[in-house]
Parts: C-alpha cells; structure tokens; sequence
C-alpha cells in the first residue's frame, strides 16, 4: 500500500483528510468484495457512510492520479504513447443523458446507444495499455430532447426524412479533442 500513499501524495494537493481519504478509498477497491456502494464501502473501513457521500460529493482530478500512478509504475526507458478509441454502449429508453446514434463496429453500423471515448496510456515496450481518461461523448443537438423520432417528424423538426438528421462528426471531434487537451 506504499504505493499508493506515494502517488496519492504526488496527485492530491488537497488537504490531509481529502489524501487520507482517497487513500482508503482506493484500498478498499482493492480489497472489498461486491459492489461498491457507500454501504459496503463502510463495513470495511473506520468510515461512515455519509463520509463517502460528502467525500464523493466533491470534485476531484482523478485522470492526475491516473497520471501519477502510471509515471510511478512503467519505467521512463519504455517506449510510451497515447491512444484514443471510442466505445459504444447499448442503451434503450429516451431519458438517458447523451443518447443517439453512435457507431457500433460489432454490428458495423450506426445504432442507438452512448459512446465513450477512452484515453489510454499505452507502454510499447511492455505491450501493456492503461486506461487514463474516460469521457461520455455528447449527443446531437437534435437528439438531446427525448422526443421520439416520429412525433420530432410530425412537428416538421426532420423534413420528410425517415432517418434522424446525419451525426455531426465535426462536434465529436471536437470533444475528443477537448479531452486531449484536458488531459496532456
């Protein structure tokens, strides 16, 4: 647990409490069986559930901790690069933050679903790759009101078009281009 208590030190400028804390937090991940819940979190720990509400309740850098974990562990003589790739989720419903048509290459055809797109720290020498960032892609202007299709074409919304209005790549390139530069 060493480890931990060093990158923590080196990620968290925050106060003693917010390092001890997230310190224990990463412990129990580690080690707690089940779910992660604020419940379970605390039979395991000297913490009680309302400290993991108010813990989690602020926010926090968790891609510098990413960051700090991985310059510990892979040696600086490794061949490093950055990676980006996009993961599409299944998702049904109309209330789901985000939800449109994303590219699903199983299928090898656009479907309905979320998309996230991974920032990976990849080790060439030790043929290893680390997930750094992960970031919810963003829908479609037209797609963020929960309107089904048909009733959006009823109201003239989509033109005699049978199919939703093309994707925006242009929007999406550029989330994925904020989350670089957020990240490097």
């Amino acid at each position: 647990m060493r480890l931990i208590e060093s990158v923590v030190s080196k990620a968290v400028p925050a106060n003693r409490w917010r390092r001890r804390f997230i310190a224990v937090v990463l412990e129990l991940m580690l080690l707690v069986p089940g779910k992660a819940t604020f419940r379970n979190l605390s039979r395991y720990s000297g913490y009680h559930e309302k400290s993991f509400s108010r813990g989690f309740g602020r926010t926090y850098d968790w891609t510098a901790l990413n960051q700090a974990a991985l310059t510990e562990v892979i040696p600086a003589d490794h061949e490093q690069a950055l990676v980006m790739d996009a993961s599409f989720i299944g998702k049904s419903g109309r209330a789901t933050y985000g939800l449109d048509q994303f590219w699903n290459g199983c299928a090898a055809r656009a479907e309905r679903g979320l998309e996230i797109s991974v920032l990976g720290w990849l080790d060439v020498t030790a043929n290893q790759a680390y997930s750094l960032s992960v970031e919810q892609t963003p829908a479609r202007e037209s797609a963020a009101t929960s309107e089904p299709v048909k009733s959006r074409r009823r109201k003239g919304q989509l033109k005699g078009s049978k199919k939703p209005p093309a994707v925006s790549d242009e929007r999406r390139v550029v989330a994925y281009l904020a989350q670089l530069r957020r990240v490097v």
